[in-house]
């Protein structure tokens, strides 16, 4: 089967298609012939060492210190069953699913295995292959906003709001019933708008820090509003919640929380069977749908790279696999 593989950190051209061994189910696992998988900012950071140092050393530590042991990047993904393992039971062959691959992720192949049990679902009735790939981003809103514990008429900021991630907690939000404020880049700002924002906010030419509204709850999908910063535009007892974990950002908020009844949150969320069926429901209730920017042909991933990284894209880059 063809695979994108690395074999070694750097820039998007040490990515190259070639031909790999398919993959074989074991017992409790699925074989998808992947339709689409997305290409995220993460695949981006795994491929490069463009993580905060002490940051890249514990991932480096998980994924290769020298060299990335896992070759193939990708692990949002949507695609059919075509084998199963004997203790699988829950689908059937032919079954139109999607789900994460985790941290083995592969999905930037023609096949890949996923734990039956796992963060696995079937395709929602009202989405094209593509469409579901990435609805498992849609997992981060839910965590941290149950988190958050985000209520009807709360005002809300979501930094970052124009990506994967970003688009699909702006439509979570909206269901909630909150006032969302969506920042990012001017290009991006109509789309945020189609999608529900009540106001946005070019931070290319208004500077959050420069910005007098206060919000209930802020959403830091890029990690990039300082704790100073962060407390000045939340109301009292507002939360913070950074997507992107960072130990010298969670230092300081421990530091600072007994002299303030503002909280600052952050964490990984783990991929989740019942997340991904409450966005199922969303998603074919009308709550909820993707946003797809660009899709690329295999042979094309690295144009996708490097245009992730340059910031181009709204909402979803798409990996197409099957052709």
């Amino acid at each position: 089967m063809k695979a994108v593989v690395y074999n070694q950190y750097g820039p998007p051209e040490v990515l190259q298609l070639k031909e790999v061994d398919q993959p074989t189910p074991q017992n409790k696992q699925l074989k998808i012939k992947v339709n689409a998988c997305a290409i995220t900012m993460g695949d981006c950071e795994l491929r490069s060492p463009a993580i905060p140092t002490f940051t890249w050393f514990i991932v480096r530590l998980v994924f290769g210190l020298f060299h990335p042991k896992i070759k193939t990047l990708g692990a949002y993904v949507s695609g059919t069953v075509v084998a199963k393992g004997k203790e699988t039971n829950e689908f059937e062959l032919g079954d139109q699913v999607y789900g994460i691959c985790g941290k083995r992720f592969g999905g930037y192949a023609e096949y890949v295995c996923l734990d039956e049990k796992g963060p696995v679902t079937k395709t929602p009735s009202n989405m094209s292959m593509s469409e579901a790939a990435p609805v498992g981003l849609g997992l981060e809103g839910l965590h941290f906003f149950e988190k958050a514990q985000l209520k009807k008429g709360e005002k809300l900021l979501i930094n970052g709001a124009g990506g994967g991630i970003g688009t699909y907690a702006l439509q979570l939000a909206q269901y909630y019933g909150a006032e969302v404020t969506a920042v990012d880049t001017g290009d991006k700002l109509e789309a945020l708008k189609g999608l529900g924002a009540t106001a946005c906010i070019d931070y290319t030419s208004t500077p959050l820090r420069d910005h007098q509204e206060k919000y209930d709850v802020i959403l830091d999908v890029v990690g990039t509003i300082g704790h100073l910063e962060s407390m000045q535009l939340l109301n009292k007892k507002g939360r913070y919640i950074s997507a992107i974990p960072k130990i010298s950002r969670a230092l300081v908020a421990l530091l600072a929380a007994p002299f303030s009844n503002k909280k600052s949150m952050t964490g990984l969320t783990s991929g989740s069977k019942e997340g991904l069926k409450t966005l199922t429901t969303l998603i074919e209730q009308g709550h909820m749908r993707t946003l797809i920017d660009k899709t690329f042909a295999m042979d094309q991933i690295i144009a996708a790279h490097k245009a992730i990284e340059n910031g181009e894209k709204v909402g979803n880059m798409i990996l197409n696999t099957s052709n």
